[in-house]
């Protein structure tokens, strides 16, 4: 989504899912950002992606707040689909 010009929509998800485990002691902050490092190997790099990078390394814990939840999650307190 992110590279197709849904940056505000990319946004909301890397946030409402930051903190979550992921496999082999990461969480899915760090798979992200190892997932741009990786492309940007291949010179996909946009401005957007150094935005979520900058977001992903500012932001507290996750939050169950409506504005870090995405439609559908089970872990977020609003369910955003009926917005």
């Amino acid at each position: 989504m992110l590279l197709l010009g849904h940056a505000d929509e990319s946004e909301k998800i890397y946030l409402a899912h930051k903190d979550k485990p992921w496999s082999f002691g990461k969480n899915f902050a760090d798979v992200i950002r190892d997932d741009f490092a990786e492309m940007r190997k291949f010179d996909i790099d946009t401005p957007d992606m150094k935005h979520i990078e900058e977001l992903l390394a500012n932001q507290g814990p996750h939050s169950s707040s409506p504005s870090s939840c995405i439609a559908n999650d089970p872990n977020c307190a609003a369910d955003l689909t009926n917005r």
